[in-house]
């Protein structure tokens, strides 16, 4: 951003900023922070200063090479999503974070992405919020309702009988895939949601790699969200292990049936590769005749979805949604509870 305002980047350029090495982004800060020029010459001077920044994110891009930091973009660019950009705006944070792959977010960068994760938890917990409450108002007036409640005074309308359309809360069950190549992406999304725990009560948690563990009770304890996945992870037996989907939904169907209702909404992290894949799509098959829905967040990105049986199979029987960033996952909770 310079002086406030983001500059006019396309998404292909965003994401190449954010493969760049730290020196580098820090370099492009510097300049920006060090670029100033008057009020009544801004207008003149912003497309130059993009102009220069874009200049230099092609010769990253030439240098780092075109195959080694391929990226697939957003369908729908995050950078116009209000919540995003005044999230960031906010904080005051690098946006590139946002767009980074959540796999390939250095430790050194946790701490200001926990701190964007709970701020867009929050943020985007207060707009659901809202949305119950606005549908719990009266909407329409129900007519026979009304006469037949006003029976007793004689057919004098004393009290007036409204059909309301009211948004159910969702229950919301999470599925994670925490094997090798997904546990990173397993503890981004666990804290996401768990940061939309003030308005969505009911959050059931399990992980699975081998096995199925339930985890729900590790969050019902007053630990900051650091110290209870150090617990969890430390504790699990199946965590960083190889993937078998198909048991893990069985277990989850036999195991603990009452937690599949026609109002749970399933949410699914996983890259799609696991042992037997037909044996996880029968499982799929009768988790989906028992629950409202399945989402299915994604971690590969759609350009290679074509090429997996997998895939193929699963989102036939679920809503499929590409999800390997910040900006990814925002999007598609927000999608589907908003």
């Amino acid at each position: 951003a310079y002086k406030g305002e983001t500059l006019d980047l396309t998404e292909q350029e965003m994401l190449y900023y954010a493969q760049l090495p730290e020196e580098e982004k820090r370099k492009i800060r510097d300049y920006l922070k060090a670029s100033s020029a008057p009020d009544d010459r801004y207008d003149r001077f912003k497309p130059t200063l993009e102009s220069q920044v874009r200049g230099s994110l092609r010769y990253w891009k030439q240098r780092l090479g075109e195959e080694a930091t391929e990226y697939y973009p957003l369908h729908d660019p995050g950078v116009d999503d209000p919540a995003l950009v005044s999230i960031v705006d906010e904080l005051q944070e690098d946006s590139s974070i946002l767009y980074e792959d959540m796999k390939r977010i250095g430790k050194h960068d946790l701490p200001k992405v926990t701190n964007i994760l709970k701020h867009l938890s929050r943020k985007l917990a207060t707009m659901i919020s809202r949305r119950y409450k606005q549908s719990k108002k009266a909407v329409k007036l129900d007519l026979r309702r009304s006469i037949k409640a006003n029976v007793r005074y004689g057919g004098i309308i004393f009290k007036l009988q409204y059909k309301q359309k009211r948004v159910q809360k969702p229950r919301i069950l999470l599925f994670c895939d925490v094997s090798g190549s997904m546990s990173r992406y397993a503890a981004f999304v666990i804290q996401f949601i768990y940061g939309l725990s003030a308005v969505v009560k009911n959050i059931e948690s399990f992980i699975f790699a081998e096995e199925l563990e339930y985890v729900s009770s590790f969050f019902n304890e007053r630990h900051s969200f650091e110290d209870t996945m150090v617990r969890l992870i430390g504790k699990s037996r199946t965590w960083g292990k190889g993937t078998n989907m198909g048991n893990a939904l069985s277990a989850l169907r036999e195991k603990y049936p009452l937690l599949l209702t026609s109002d749970t909404v399933v949410i699914i992290l996983s890259d799609t590769k696991t042992l037997d894949i037909d044996y996880a799509e029968e499982e799929l098959t009768k988790l989906k005749r028992s629950v409202k829905d399945i989402i299915w967040l994604n971690t590969l990105p759609q350009s290679e979805w074509d090429n997996l049986a997998s895939v193929q199979k699963y989102k036939r029987l679920s809503k499929m949604y590409e999800c390997y960033t910040l900006a990814h996952l925002e999007k598609v909770i927000r999608k589907q509870f908003l």
